[in-house]
């Protein structure tokens, strides 16, 4: 296949498709035979290649609201009957909770270097060790800086806003890489349904 510049790289080259999974990290044939993943693809995927629980943080996966449609509604009781002091609430595996001295429902930080949020832990054992999973659809309140990028849960504050590959563009918001320690400060009200002042 041929690049703007018309030079031959080869199938798959550049594009992050050499399988059809590839850009995800998963092990494949096209991998040993020495296609990269796409260089723009965030670093997460190369990490979650083999086993998810090794090497430092937690994979975190988010996903749709089981109770509610992505963002919308988010303020009404239906969906706020499934927070947790307020915040989306995170499931973890009840293992790499007591690891970190965290127990159901407490306030946690989830945390990288894109940005920190704040979640309500629900520990179960239907996530995998070494996967959080943290819902999309918290509205987003960064009104504490000081103590999270979203004092809410919005897991965009932890994800990389790049495409799939220079092929696909498709979304990468879905996993990213993040340590989760238990938040024991003073805890920040919510403000994300606050009207704006003035109004």
């Amino acid at each position: 296949m041929a690049d703007g510049g018309g030079q031959d790289r080869g199938p798959g080259a550049g594009t992050g498709i050499a399988g059809h999974d590839d850009d995800l990290g998963h092990d494949s044939p096209e991998r040993d035979r020495g296609f990269p993943l796409n260089p723009s693809a965030p670093r997460e995927y190369g990490a979650i290649a083999g086993s998810l629980s090794s090497g430092d943080g937690r994979t975190a996966a988010d996903h749709q609201l089981a109770l509610g449609c992505h963002s919308q509604l988010d303020m009404g009781g239906f969906s706020q009957a499934a927070k947790r002091s307020g915040r989306e609430p995170v499931r973890m595996n009840p293992a790499d909770a007591a690891a970190r001295g965290i127990a159901d429902g407490d306030v946690v930080r989830l945390h990288n270097d894109r940005g920190r949020v704040l979640a309500g832990a629900v520990l179960s054992d239907d996530c995998a060790p070494g996967v959080a999973q943290l819902s999309t659809g918290a509205w987003w309140d960064p009104s504490a800086p000081e103590v999270a990028t979203c004092v809410h849960g919005n897991p965009n504050a932890l994800t990389a806003d790049v495409g799939t590959s220079r092929l696909a563009q498709g979304c990468t918001g879905q996993v990213t890489r993040v340590e989760i320690t238990r938040f024991d400060g003073p805890l920040p009200p919510v403000r994300a349904y606050d009207p704006p002042i003035g109004s």
